[in-house]
């Protein structure tokens, strides 16, 4: 049995709001979690497809985006996983140690409830450049 047309709207609407809430309340939850370290992040733009591409050597890992302000938000989101799954683990104090990186923060109870911040350089390099340092 399908419901009305304007009931439908409505319960879409409805179940939209609920979904907007636990955002907010997860979002609330999280904590800050600030890292000092020095990280470097060797950016070019591709010459065939336009993307910025980012390579972290310390991290061994790469991301991209359409625009530079799309790179940033992916190096943010690649770290923050690199460390979440490094804390769910309980291997973020030796990862840090090896790294010289101390926490300026105590993580929170859950570690899925941090949200982490680590000040990062950007070196941007030709594409031909780039390909030369990675070797």
């Amino acid at each position: 049995m399908r419901l009305e047309p304007e009931k439908e709207h409505e319960k879409l609407l409805d179940s939209i709001n609920k979904l907007c809430e636990n955002a907010r309340k997860s979002f609330k939850r999280m904590k800050t979690v600030q890292i000092k370290a020095n990280l470097t992040w060797l950016v070019f733009q591709d010459r065939k497809s336009k993307y910025w591409i980012g390579v972290c050597q310390a991290l061994h890992i790469s991301s991209q985006g359409k625009s530079i302000a799309d790179l940033h938000e992916n190096i943010n989101d690649a770290i923050n996983t690199l460390l979440h799954d490094l804390a769910e683990s309980q291997e973020l104090d030796s990862f840090l140690q090896q790294h010289g990186w101390t926490l300026v923060d105590s993580l929170p109870e859950k570690p899925s409830n941090a949200r982490f911040e680590i000040p990062y350089n950007i070196e941007q390099r030709s594409q031909h450049d780039l390909e030369a340092v990675l070797g």
